[in-house]
């Protein structure tokens, strides 16, 4: 049984970043330049002026390889059928099967990790053991405005004041406000607002203390910001990373080495797991050089072996913003997407390499004998409107 299942069927990124498939080694796309301005007036019989054709660019970067694989040997076989019956083959088919069922939804997690990151941290950060890149989105820092007063400081911060500001900021863009996104982090500050309480008690409830809940709060920003819809999206991933020695019982600052520290943050409240699961307690992350972890000084009660897991849940829009999508008009294409291009896996091979999500399970006839089990994508999110989002900071 999964301790924590992913729950990919709730990913909603798709909507904004579509998965799509283009043949070839790069990834490659048409930067388009506004052209803008108005019809010149000339007079009757006149030449008509000639004015500059709106400029076309292209843009490329090579694709970012995920990709992993489970591998079984004899005894993780054997053990699970008996010779001579189909009902025990059955039973060791259907271990690849959940093992390819587990491996696509890491892959498809990654996926929606993806499909966030030029939205929320205008780049995207690789940083794991063997690969080290960072590709930049270039999103305008017009569109990525600070509330005036962070909303965290819920008695004197002015959220309704804030959003009034920053949809103005669609102007010009060609694009209107479709849509507000922020996790139930956020929202909670919102719920706590002074502001928007005095507005529930004023407007709502005539001066009595009222109660708040989504609905009311969908009507205030309806009421005093306009008639747009929000989405409270709260999914995320397990950071998750095991130790690779002894972390022994400590009062003070403490380290803790582990295989990758990538996923990790300064800041992130994590939980380390004894590897029997018999012992669990919360860390806070101080700092991080490498693949070794400085926890902030507290009691660690227990002594973890190596193997030990630390995880952390992390959402992918973060605790720290307000998201404002536009629309634009129809026609005019997508906002961005997510681009796979060429991989000689699954259905692709060396001499004719397709794109798409793979997958391949490959029986390996050597000694000792062993079933591999392979998923992945060749891909990158590419963003073509650097200004079909404004990503407010709301909080630190």
């Amino acid at each position: 049984m999964k301790d924590i299942p992913s729950q990919i069927e709730t990913y909603r990124g798709q909507e904004i970043f579509p998965l799509v498939t283009q043949p070839g080694p790069k990834i490659e796309w048409d930067v388009k330049r506004p052209l803008g301005g108005m019809t010149q007036a000339v007079a009757r019989g006149a030449e008509s002026p000639v004015i500059h054709r709106r400029g076309v660019g292209q843009a490329s970067f090579e694709p970012a390889h995920f990709r992993e694989k489970v591998i079984l040997g004899e005894s993780d076989v054997t053990t699970l059928r008996k010779l001579g019956t189909w009902e025990q083959r059955s039973t060791a088919a259907e271990l690849i099967a959940e093992i390819m069922i587990d491996l696509n939804d890491r892959l498809e997690t990654r996926i929606e990790w993806m499909r966030w990151q030029p939205i929320v941290n205008n780049q995207i950060v690789i940083s794991s053991n063997l690969v080290q890149y960072t590709v930049s989105y270039n999103m305008p820092s017009r569109q990525r405005p600070t509330a005036g007063t962070l909303w965290s400081s819920t008695s004197t911060a002015n959220p309704i004041s804030d959003i009034q500001t920053w949809i103005r900021l669609a102007r010009g863009t060609g694009g209107r406000v479709k849509k507000f996104w922020f996790n139930s982090k956020v929202e909670q500050y919102l719920f706590q607002n002074s502001r928007i309480l005095s507005l529930i008690d004023r407007v709502f409830n005539s001066g009595d203390v009222g109660v708040m809940s989504r609905k009311i709060l969908g009507s205030i920003l309806k009421t005093y910001i306009g008639d747009y819809e929000y989405e409270v999206y709260d999914a995320g991933y397990l950071a998750v990373s095991y130790t690779t020695a002894a972390v022994a019982a400590a009062t003070a600052a403490h380290s803790i080495v582990v295989d990758d520290a990538s996923s990790f943050a300064a800041g992130d409240v994590c939980q380390l797991s004894a590897a029997d699961e018999s012992a669990e307690e919360n860390v806070t992350i101080a700092s991080i050089s490498g693949n070794t972890i400085t926890c902030t000084s507290s009691t660690l009660a227990g002594t973890y072996p190596a193997a030990s897991m630390l995880r952390c849940y992390k959402t992918y829009i973060p605790d720290t913003k307000f998201i404002i999508e536009l629309d634009f008009p129809a026609g005019s294409g997508p906002k961005g997407e997510v681009v796979s291009v060429d991989a000689v896996y699954g259905s692709g091979s060396l001499m004719n390499p397709v794109p798409g999500k793979f997958a391949e399970t490959l029986f390996m006839d050597k000694d000792p004998k062993q079933i591999e089990i392979i998923t992945g994508i060749n891909a990158l999110p590419v963003m073509y409107r650097k200004r079909g989002f404004i990503v407010a900071a709301v909080a630190s």
